[in-house]
This record gives C-alpha cells, structure tokens and sequence, in this order.
C-alpha cells in the first residue's frame, strides 16, 4: 500500500511539474515581453511581490496550435502572459491583470501541491477498493 502511494505520488509529481518542461517546448513559444506589453511589467512585479512570488522572468507565450486559451500561468519561477489573453484584452490592462491575479492566487495558496495530494489519495482509496 505504501509502495503505491509513493508511486502515485511521482507519477503525479512528474505530470505536474516534469512534463509540461517536456511538452511546452513542443507546442508553444516563450520570449520576453513585447513593446506593447511592457507597460504592464512595474504592475505585474508588484502583484507578483504580493503575492510572495518571486519571478525570474515574465514572459510571452505564443501557442503553435491555433484553439489554444491559455491565458496565464505562474510556476517555476515565471510568469508566462498567453498571447490570446492581449489579443482579446490588451485595450483593458485591468483585465490582464486580473486574470493575472487569478493564477497567482493558484500559487498563493498552493493548489497544485493540493491536487497532487489529494488525487494521490484518492488512487490509493480508489485502490484500495478495488
């Protein structure tokens, strides 16, 4: 039983964290903000300090796959903007930047380590049942 648990636990883990390192490569770009986005940095660093992130970078992400919504996402380190999100908000920064907040708060208060430990509960109670 604690085999799999701690089995569960990794195979989580490295879909959570590991393989998105693997894939966005694949099917997206990432460089530094544009021009027209810059002005949003000073406003970003400062709901990221809020926030008790601390970004390497903040970044610009552009999909490779046309029906792509990402919008935004902060982990390991960066901010990274969806290049759909200043397509369809760019004339309204206060929207940016509460879909920004949006995954802050994601971050702030750890949901990804709690989805880890929750469905790695649930696969050993599912486990267990079966």
């Amino acid at each position: 039983m604690l085999a799999f648990l701690c089995i569960t636990g990794v195979v989580k883990i490295i879909i959570c964290y590991l393989l998105p390192l693997v894939l966005e490569p694949i099917t997206s770009s990432t460089e530094e903000l544009p021009e027209y986005a810059e002005r949003l940095r000073p406003y970003i660093e400062k709901m990221a300090e809020k926030a008790n992130f601390n970004p390497k970078s903040i970044q610009l992400k552009r999909s490779y796959q046309t029906d792509v919504h990402v919008n935004a996402a902060c982990y390991l380190g960066k901010i990274k903007l969806g290049e759909p999100l200043f397509k369809g908000h760019g004339k309204w920064p206060a929207e940016i930047m509460s879909v920004l907040c949006h995954e802050l708060g994601h971050n702030y208060h750890s949901h990804l380590l709690k989805r880890i430990v929750s469905d790695t509960l649930y696969m050993v109670i599912l486990g267990a049942i079966l």
